[in-house]
């Protein structure tokens, strides 16, 4: 009864005030590199999980003949005997695989090949194991077989990152039962075969959940430490929104789509604009006229930390092929079109993307398998702008700090606002000119989708659950009840595992997947 008190609601008994209980949030850690039990279960399970996936993949590598030798001829010649560590590393060259570690190897030598970032590559040969190769006796790799596993040695440490960083993020936006659940959900991944291989998604998400961990870090602070919200302080400085800006800007040098990017430290500089104007009551308005000057020029900082690393790489190949010096009057058409059209016209020409060009007869199965992702994404956003058509279209503009909304936290929360714009131009993009089969990789680097699925698509509360079990076991269907009972509450699970196991059987022997 005090429990209905309390929430000035009224009492339905006992079994409320015991639901209620068993559904309090556990403690939360009181810093931010400080683990709970719960935490570290967390991110043992995301490495076991891992871990088993890389050691199954040489059993379905050796179970399937290949649909395509491009591993073998790439490797021919280059290949180390037929030892353990290949066995591990030889089934996850495949597809994009074979460019990054050919640019990491020998740099980029053909116009195809600028369709891939070199951020990866980068790291690739910064990391390079073949240094301690010599350890390996009776297990050395050739050149390539060294850099590649050098990538997915990285992927596999980002990948653990990740959970961590976005774990805590989450922490800032959910409950921290919801929080647990959305980290479990990114760990136990659909895309979980493409973000294990030798692909960009796993580093391009280590910097985009940095850098959002440096914009948000005050909030995350002030939820681990139970404090209440306090929006205009939660804002980051403007120290930290150039740390967090460059730091997200180098997800640009791993991916194209990491100019989309700058929606968050655009975002978040107009909020605190808007905070410096007509916020700060204690400040004259000299002083913040002088504040929205210093941000102002903050954004043309943030501009060109993004646009650098992509117009550095699109200079480079222009160099490359259109110098007149190194190729005199023997150069391709798209020079023309000037110093960045290069990657347009690779994207054009050898990967056949454009504006609803993927939409073909023959990509019938791909798209199908594809749109389940895209269907999430355009649930999120429609529930987002029904929930709040006003900040969605107006930078949150109608909706003052002060103002208060059925809606404060959790996913259809003001804040989650550049994350649905994110959601938003992801899913144009995605639908509109790229391809539709790469939408669950595409699409799992924006937070929300986690928090989305977990808010909305999971089952519900245990204690529901439990009861709706209990139930079945008493109907008079008997088994075919209780099956069809817990399928109804664990369905997401269900598609998850079986979409993970075809895409493992599927990716590592050379077949097509989403």
């Amino acid at each position: 009864a005090e429990d209905g008190i309390r929430d000035a609601q009224e009492s339905r008994g006992l079994g409320d005030v015991y639901k209620r209980q068993v559904h309090g949030d556990r403690p939360l850690p009181k810093m931010y590199w400080k683990f709970t039990a719960n935490e570290r279960s967390l991110l043992t399970f995301a490495v076991v999980f891992r871990s088993v996936l890389f050691l199954v993949a040489p059993l379905i590598d050796a179970a399937f003949n290949d649909n395509d030798h491009s591993t073998d001829l790439f490797l021919a010649g280059h290949a180390s005997p037929d030892g353990i560590l290949r066995r591990f590393v030889r089934p996850w060259i495949r597809w994009d695989a074979v460019y990054f570690v050919e640019i990491a190897k020998n740099g980029y030598h053909s116009q195809k090949m600028h369709a891939f970032f070199p951020g990866l590559p980068l790291l690739m040969k910064l990391f390079n194991i073949s240094r301690i190769q010599t350890l390996l006796e009776g297990n050395a790799l050739s050149p390539r077989e060294c850099l590649a596993l050098t990538g997915l040695l990285i992927n596999f440490t980002c990948h653990i990152i990740n959970v961590f960083l976005l774990l805590r993020l989450s922490q800032a936006f959910l409950s921290q039962a919801n929080a647990r659940k959305a980290a479990i959900l990114y760990a136990f991944n659909p895309a979980s075969v493409h973000l294990s291989a030798l692909y960009t998604e796993t580093a391009f998400q280590t910097f985009l959940f940095t850098g959002l961990n440096i914009f948000y870090f005050q909030r995350i602070k002030n939820r681990l430490e139970g404090k209440p919200k306090e929006e205009v302080k939660e804002l980051p400085s403007i120290p930290r929104l150039l740390v967090g800006s460059f730091v997200t800007s180098l997800a640009v040098a791993v991916r194209s789509n990491g100019l989309i990017l700058i929606i968050f430290p655009a975002y978040l500089i107009f909020r605190r604009l808007l905070a410096s104007l007509f916020h700060r009551q204690d400040l004259s308005l000299f002083r913040r006229v002088l504040k929205a000057i210093k941000l102002l020029f903050l954004s043309l900082i943030i501009l060109i930390l993004f646009l650098t690393p992509f117009f550095f790489l699109l200079n480079s190949a222009y160099l490359l092929y259109c110098d007149p010096l190194k190729n005199g009057r023997h150069y391709p058409e798209w020079c023309k079109n000037g110093r960045t059209a290069i990657y347009h016209h690779v994207e054009v020409y050898y990967w056949d993307v454009g504006f609803l060009k993927y939409i073909r007869f023959h990509n019938i199965f791909r798209i199908i398998i594809g749109a389940h992702m895209l269907s999430i994404v355009a649930l999120f956003i429609f529930n987002y702008a029904k929930s709040r058509p006003l900040a969605f279209l107006s930078i949150n503009l109608p909706e003052p700090f002060e103002k208060k909304h059925k809606n404060e936290n959790g996913i259809l929360s003001a804040d989650v606002l550049p994350f649905a714009w994110l959601a938003l131009v992801m899913f144009i993009v995605n639908a509109l000119y790229a391809h539709i089969a790469i939408s669950s990789r595409f699409q799992s680097t924006n937070p929300a989708v986690y928090w989305f699925i977990v808010e909305y698509l999971f089952s519900p509360d245990d204690e529901e659950r439990r009861y709706a079990i209990e139930l079945a076991k008493k109907s008079p269907k008997g088994t075919k009840s209780l099956f069809f009972t817990k399928l109804k509450f664990h369905w997401m699970r269900v598609y998850i595992v079986l979409f993970i196991i075809t895409g493992m059987l599927s990716f590592l022997n050379f077949s097509p997947w989403v």
